[in-house]
């Protein structure tokens, strides 16, 4: 609980003894006044209600947050790692023989452009019959 809400619920409960009074001591001015203080605690005990529950939200947005974080980190730092092992397992091979390695590059980027190419839209003329 907040202070609006321990702030509202004392008033609400001030201004419900402050309506009972007013109807037993038959005031219509106290009972009224005491209305308008118990409707006034109320309105700030939803307003510290719904502070708490934006408060409370916004952490578990913030501790989504850090979780999605911390786990783009470490996917991060995995790939990384993976693609520093592959580099040292082709580094050597490139060194000692730098033509195979050049072939094997340019065979590869050919296939993958053969592969993608295939893929474009294909555009047909037709060129209407003479007549």
């Amino acid at each position: 609980m907040n202070e609006n809400e321990i702030a509202g619920a004392a008033k609400a409960g001030v201004g419900k003894a402050e309506s009972i009074a007013g109807q037993i001591l038959d005031d219509p001015g106290v009972e009224l006044q005491g209305d308008a203080r118990r409707v006034e605690g109320s309105i700030q005990q939803m307003v510290g209600d719904a502070q708490t529950k934006i408060a409370d939200a916004t952490d578990k947005l913030t501790e989504t947050a850090n979780k999605v974080s911390e786990q783009a980190r470490e996917a991060y730092a995995t790939v990384t790692e993976r693609v520093q092992q592959t580099a040292d397992q082709v580094t050597p091979f490139v060194k000692e023989q730098p033509l195979l390695a050049l072939a094997a590059a340019a065979l590869t980027g050919l296939l993958l452009g053969l592969v993608y190419a295939g893929r474009g839209p294909k555009i047909i003329y037709v060129r209407p019959p003479r007549l």
